[in-house]
């Protein structure tokens, strides 16, 4: 089914609406998370998008796709609630380090996941959002671009300098950076 068939469906019947909404809580979900850095405040702002989707869905005129149109609400939502809450943290899953064979290969992979966790944390806020939609929710540049509504060659330039910061610093000190 296409995009506009579903929406059309969501806006006139409630069981359409609520299938609409599960197929999209767990993106809406995850990019909350991986913007907040926790649980309770991804689901906050997650809960907050999805009630803005359900509210503005007549609003979708499939001018961009769906999928970008719901990571746009969600951005915007954090944006709001960033702004009324000044710190927001980014931890990576503790089930990523789950492979690790040994103990010592565990705290050395959760000893890197944290340091890359507080690099995250340290980047502005658009590097932040370029950075968690195209590398952990694994948009194409092109979404990327028409979420944050910016242009392609934006996105891919700054996040070349974002992974050659974070590079830096994770494999080099601060000498490296830009």
């Amino acid at each position: 089914m296409k995009e506009q068939e579903l929406v059309a469906d969501a806006l006139t019947d409630k069981a359409a609406m609520a299938d609409l909404l599960r197929l999209v809580e767990p993106y809406v979900f995850q990019t909350s998370y991986y913007l907040t850095g926790s649980k309770m405040d991804g689901e906050d702002v997650a809960q907050d998008a999805l009630w803005k989707i359900c509210r503005s869905l007549h609003q979708f005129k499939g001018n961009s796709s769906f999928r970008t149109w719901v990571y746009s609400i969600t951005l915007n939502t954090y944006r709001d609630a960033a702004r009324k809450k000044k710190k927001w943290f980014v931890p990576l899953d503790d089930d990523l380090v789950d492979t690790a064979a040994s103990v010592e290969e565990t705290v050395a992979v959760r000893g890197h996941l944290d340091q890359i966790r507080k690099e995250i944390l340290k980047l502005n806020q658009e590097d932040r959002e370029i950075f968690v939609l195209r590398h952990l929710q694994a948009l194409s540049y092109h979404e990327v671009a028409a979420t944050l509504d910016v242009s392609e060659a934006h996105v891919r330039s700054r996040l070349y300098r974002v992974r050659q910061k974070l590079k830096a610093k994770l494999h080099g000190g601060e000498r490296d950076a830009l």
